[in-house]
């Protein structure tokens, strides 16, 4: 499968967390393989005091319990609330040294949105628990926002276990060679699509359209270029106006967290087809 798919994948933190000194609370997991492709994008509660811990934690549970139940059909409700269960199995073993302070535990680390993606055999299927967007081929689809900022968040299952709101909203259903690209991206990728018109700071050229990323092949060549690219469009850049005496002060353009991970067909040239 990671023959006829490209990956890249990045994040930055937003410029609010950065200027209140917090960490970046978006985590990503990419498990490419020969049969499937597995990506995970996850973005912890704002409000939460550690909730980057919940993030990274959750991406990599996610992905890896996706990649386990592969034998399961992907298009299956079965499948996607088997990972949910394994999710929220492993969170629940780590409110076990304190059983009193479980909730609290939850409400400080646990709390995290999540998109996911599978590729496998002749289906792709994308779903999702909480805010973001996804792309496929030219079909978008904005997930949130929701009331008093307040999305679902898949830990919320270890205390209503039955509540669908804490449970895989499958968005995307199709087949593997329909797929031109795939995008999958926290809520925070809407400053940078609003940003497309604007200038990178410290530079002279436009941020750009959110389709650079699947077209342009620089962010597949370095598996960096996602992420660099992030920074420079978040970066405040100061700069002196020697003729009018004073310092302009461009600010970047991301005020949340942003990660996304992009996935697009190789072309046949790529493959070495004729």
């Amino acid at each position: 499968m990671k023959d006829l798919f490209e990956i890249a994948g990045g994040s930055v933190i937003g410029r609010h967390h950065r200027q209140s000194g917090r960490n970046n609370q978006d985590a990503f997991c990419i498990l490419p393989g020969n049969d499937s492709i597995i990506a995970v994008v996850t973005d912890g509660c704002g409000s939460s005091p550690g909730s980057e811990v919940g993030a990274k934690l959750g991406a990599q549970l996610i992905a890896n319990s996706l990649k386990r139940n592969l034998s399961l059909n992907i298009s299956s409700t079965r499948y996607w609330d088997t990972v949910r269960l394994d999710v929220l199995r492993e969170l629940y073993w780590l409110t076990r040294p304190n059983p009193s302070g479980a909730n609290r535990f939850i409400e400080d680390y646990g709390l995290f949105t999540a998109i996911a993606a599978v590729i496998h055999e002749d289906r792709l299927v994308i779903a999702a628990i909480g805010d973001g967007l996804i792309v496929c081929n030219d079909n978008y689809i904005a997930l949130g926002p929701f009331s008093d900022n307040q999305p679902p968040y898949i830990a919320y299952g270890l205390f209503q276990p039955m509540d669908q709101r804490f449970m895989w909203q499958m968005k995307v259903q199709e087949k593997t060679a329909a797929i031109s690209h795939l995008l999958i991206a926290t809520d925070g990728i809407g400053d940078y699509v609003a940003a497309a018109n604007k200038i990178v700071p410290g530079q002279d050229r436009e941020v750009g359209p959110l389709l650079n990323f699947w077209t342009e092949d620089r962010y597949f060549k370095n598996p960096d270029s996602v992420r660099r690219q992030l920074t420079l469009v978040n970066r405040d850049v100061s700069r002196p106006l020697w003729q009018e005496s004073r310092m302009e002060v461009q600010n970047g353009h991301l005020t949340d967290d942003t990660t996304l991970v992009v996935i697009r067909k190789v072309g046949p040239e790529r493959r070495g087809i004729t």
